[in-house]
């Protein structure tokens, strides 16, 4: 029940400054500093317990001390981010211009005229005027040098339906949450179009994090 955020004294804290400024941002910032200036306190006062009383009497407090401070930064970064992207729609989160491999194009040159220029970990595949998934780095290194001139990039692509998937108006902070709770790599997530369904593209943790800068040095933008 201490007040430092996150722990749940901190969380109790922070909802009741929510409550008083009406502003969950500006309340988790305070929390967090006051968070902060605990897990400070506690570190200090290891570091005395440790010169009056041994070692391990204040190791604890400064390894307890050192992880609270840590949260408290990182979860006030979250919510930072997360307020960020709440302005944005998901759709405006995909890299552009999109550069799309065609299912057919042998494994060889896919390398050689999409990896090895463009220096991305992975591309949209297409068939037809259709995006049909994935291609990673990863998946290609699988494939032993001398078949990567007789397979083609539709044996060894990730089919879309493997991802999770979110409509191209939701906002950009549920697809943090998306990417987030993804355990597997590459953390991708599908953005499908709300009339049609079709796949406009994909967002992965490079287009968030290049979106976020973005809108640090945009922020009328965002």
């Amino acid at each position: 029940l201490i007040p430092a955020f996150p722990i749940d004294g901190g969380r109790i804290l922070r909802a009741f400054l929510w409550y008083r400024k009406k502003d969950i941002l500006s309340a988790t910032k305070t929390a967090s500093r006051i968070g902060s200036y605990i897990a400070y306190g506690l570190m200090a006062y290891g570091i005395l317990q440790t010169f009056l009383f041994g070692f391990i009497t204040g190791f604890w407090f400064v390894i307890i001390g050192s992880y609270l401070n840590k949260q408290s930064k990182q979860s006030y970064i979250q919510a930072k981010n997360e307020a960020v992207l709440s302005t944005l729609y998901a759709l405006e989160m995909i890299s552009l211009p999109q550069i799309e491999i065609p299912f057919e194009t042998l494994i060889k040159e896919a390398v050689r005229k999409y990896f090895m220029i463009y220096k991305k970990s992975y591309f949209s595949v297409i068939q037809g005027d259709k995006i049909v998934g994935i291609i990673h780095m990863n998946d290609i290194k699988k494939i032993p040098y001398e078949q990567r001139d007789e397979l083609i990039v539709g044996y060894a692509m990730r089919k879309a339906s493997g991802f999770p998937t979110i409509d191209e108006r939701e906002s950009g902070s549920n697809v943090m949450k998306k990417l987030v709770y993804m355990k597997e790599k590459p953390q991708l997530v599908v953005v499908r179009g709300k009339k049609d369904d079709l796949i406009l593209g994909f967002i992965g943790e490079d287009d968030l994090v290049s979106t976020i800068k973005f809108c640090q040095l945009n922020p009328e933008k965002c």
